[in-house]
């Protein structure tokens, strides 16, 4: 498996939070054997290697700190946490080349391929992970040239496989854990798609609306257009569960949910809210709610009319703009729209009632 497109946003964005939450971990680490390689290194080396020593480990040492520094104020991205990562690991590598220029010892370049292994552990997107590698490779390979003798090809043949087989260990390391992150990503995918269809109906679940809604209004302030909202109830279903048992109560959501989609535009998003209650949300001008209504009403009647009991929705509008641009003052006011109307409906019932 390649890495990953740069189009695959889930994986990305878990690579990224994966290397955020890594990050502190690895500059706290650094920071500490930084500081205790540098005192232990001026402790049992020569006086006169006192001043340059301490400088080797205590300036990146300083970086990695002011990376945790960042880190607890939240300075830090998470889609940048890999590449300071990746930066981090090359200044620590720098200083271990600068310490083999000035002692010609062959443990530093040691540290270097572990630090090599060390970056392929990390998480950090792959344009970013071989832009790394390469660079610390390359300060390998300018280790060895330093540490070996020039006319010593078996050794530096040597250090050139170790080399070699760091590098191919960290790929190696790092393709796994991208694949590795790149199913969990689609894990995550398919549970929204299921979390986003209601099981019941095949409309948008509440879930699916909280998700969809911000891109609903970012289009909307795009082309400048309102958002509505109608908020449907089925009319008496407590009393058809309770006569007609709550499978055939289903049927009757299954039934309003299939006519509000019947009626609604193909750009209107219908939602279950919960229960028995319905959005349609759409942008721009509203259907004209009495017509729809009816509509919505009759198309519920020939969806049940093998029972004798009568099918209908009351329903109630609101616009984004009439409330205060939240989507709970939406909901909340197409509610009470739809409260309003049942009251007067049933009002105007009881008037007849009385005058016949």
């Amino acid at each position: 498996m390649d890495g990953y497109d740069t189009s695959d946003g889930r994986t990305l964005a878990i690579v990224d939070e994966t290397a955020l939450a890594e990050l502190l971990w690895m500059a706290v680490t650094m920071t500490a054997l930084l500081v205790v390689y540098a005192i232990v290194d001026v402790i049992t080396h020569p006086a006169d290697q006192s001043g340059w020593r301490a400088a080797s480990s205590l300036i990146p040492a300083l970086l990695v700190f002011g990376i945790v520094v960042a880190y607890r104020r939240d300075k830090i991205p998470a889609r940048q946490a890999g590449l300071i990562t990746g930066v981090a690991a090359i200044a620590v590598a720098a200083s271990v080349l600068y310490t083999l220029t000035r002692t010609g010892g062959p443990t530093e370049l040691i540290y270097l391929t572990v630090l090599i292994l060390l970056v392929g552990a990390c998480a950090m997107r792959t344009p970013v992970f071989y832009g790394v590698v390469t660079s610390l490779a390359v300060i390998g390979a300018m280790g060895i040239l330093v540490v070996t003798e020039p006319n010593s090809v078996a050794q530096r043949g040597d250090w050139v496989i170790g080399l070699a087989v760091s590098v191919a260990a960290a790929v190696i390391v790092h393709r796994a854990r991208v694949g590795g992150l790149r199913k969990l990503g689609a894990a995550q995918d398919d549970l929204e798609r299921i979390a986003a269809v209601d099981e019941l109906t095949g409309v948008t679940s509440r879930y699916g609306f909280s998700l969809a809604f911000p891109w609903l209004i970012a289009q909307s302030r795009r082309h400048d257009v309102d958002v509505f909202a109608l908020f449907g109830d089925v009319d008496g279903l407590k009393i058809v569960n309770d006569s007609r048992g709550h499978e055939f109560g289903d049927q009757l959501i299954k039934a309003a949910a299939n006519a509000l989609r019947e009626h609604s535009r193909a750009s209107d998003l219908v939602v279950r809210w919960g229960g028995d209650e319905f959005l349609v949300i759409g942008m721009g001008s509203a259907p004209d709610l009495g017509r729809f209504e009816s509509a919505v009403s009759m198309t519920m009647g020939a969806l049940t009319s093998g029972s004798d009991q009568h099918s209908s929705m009351s329903m109630g509008a609101a616009s984004l703009r009439r409330t205060d641009g939240t989507l709970e003052s939406l909901i909340t006011a197409a509610d009470n729209d739809m409260m309003r109307r049942r009251r007067e409906r049933g009002h105007r019932h009881s008037e007849r009632a009385t005058s016949g």
